[in-house]
């Protein structure tokens, strides 16, 4: 089975868009994780 140049670059551009997918939702993923350790933080000193 032989794969086109155009199919290895229609799946790399699909890799690029998940990745980019993966690595804003690990964003959003770290500054919710913040917020939360900030909150039990400021719990802490109460």
């Amino acid at each position: 089975m032989a794969v086109s140049v155009n199919q290895l670059l229609l799946d790399a551009k699909k890799l690029v868009t998940k990745l980019k997918d993966y690595d804003t939702k690990t964003d959003h993923l770290m500054a919710r994780s913040q917020t939360l350790n900030k909150s039990v933080e400021a719990m802490k000193e109460v």
